[in-house]
């Protein structure tokens, strides 16, 4: 069940910049409304053991002005601006005056994962550093932009988005005649990764050369997800900023490298130009320990039934 989360007082704000040196019964006072937003982090089933948002647990929100220019809130002195998310929903009431638009931010996250840092909510800054090899899932988020939202009293539903593209690596086999594949753990490197994210046009600056992501503890276990109807071992998921580009389409260079725990060794495959965009997961699925090494990149929507786009690559 949703409750009311907290109220934002901004008429005083809006209103100081009135006339002083009228009387108290000649002043103009703006009316307040109360608008209830209706935060809805998607939640319908993604690939299995991979990313449902069940571990996002807070919303934090900013409220601009129409140019959006001018942060109303928060403010100096003012409470703390977020809410806490229960069931991959949050409940936000905010106090505007009415028939006056606003811009607002939305950025929902863990609150405990320590990756991502801000000024203010325009630009979300993300080091991947922080992420922890065996913790994926903590490292996801979801944001939206609302621009000319009006003081009318109305409720109002926010559905908010993922800023990443996954990526996931998975292998058709993990065993061969000579018996089962047992993994150690992996790293995984990729070339141009954005390291802030944009809100208002939802794209990705300040690209990092190479980022590199470690798993270690994933392997505990054989977990497999589905792909394109087909089931997998999944090796390894890493979140990434899309970089800004000129071309309708961008792309990264990957490069993945995983040890056997058995006596096989390691194996690498170097996979250039895999596409990535925002809110949609790049499954490279294929043959990746066993003999054959083709490789297929099939690009999935996040939220709906996907259109599935398929690149073959052969890796010799």
């Amino acid at each position: 069940m949703k409750k009311l989360l907290g109220y934002v007082m901004l008429a005083s704000a809006l209103l100081a910049g009135s006339s002083c040196q009228k009387e108290s019964s000649e002043a103009e006072v703006a009316e307040s409304v109360e608008t209830v937003f209706a935060v809805q982090i998607p939640s319908e089933p993604m690939t299995k053991y991979v990313s449902k948002a069940e571990k996002t647990d807070v919303v934090y929100y900013e409220v601009w002005d129409a140019d959006f220019q001018k942060r109303l809130f928060p403010y100096p002195g003012s409470m703390e601006n977020n809410a806490p998310v229960s069931g991959c929903a949050a409940e936000i009431s905010i106090d505007l005056v009415r028939g006056e638009k606003y811009n607002l931010i939305f950025w929902a996250q863990n609150a405990g994962c320590g990756a991502y840092s801000w000024t203010d909510l325009k630009k979300v800054n993300v080091d991947y550093s922080k992420f922890k090899d065996d913790q994926k899932d903590v490292y996801d988020a979801f944001y939206a932009v609302m621009e000319n939202v009006e003081g009318d009293g109305k409720p109002k539903t926010v559905r908010l988005y993922r800023p990443f593209s996954q990526v996931n690596f998975c292998a058709a086999e993990l065993k061969t005649t000579l018996g089962p594949i047992t993994l150690s753990g992996n790293t995984v490197t990729v070339s141009e990764v954005a390291t802030t994210f944009v809100t208002r046009t939802g794209l990705g600056e300040n690209p990092a050369k190479n980022v590199t992501f470690g798993t270690a503890a994933d392997f505990v276990e054989d977990k497999t997800i589905e792909v394109d109807s087909k089931t997998y071992h999944w090796v390894a998921m890493n979140y990434l900023l899309v970089p800004s580009s000129s071309v309708d389409k961008p792309s990264v260079n990957v490069t993945v490298t995983a040890d056997f725990a058995t006596d096989f060794g390691t194996v690498t495959h170097n996979v250039p130009n895999v596409p990535i965009q925002r809110n949609y997961r790049t499954n490279i699925v294929g043959d990746i320990f066993t003999a054959g090494a083709k490789l297929n990149i099939i690009v999935d929507p996040g939220f709906v039934k996907p259109d599935k786009p398929t690149i073959e690559i052969n890796n010799n």
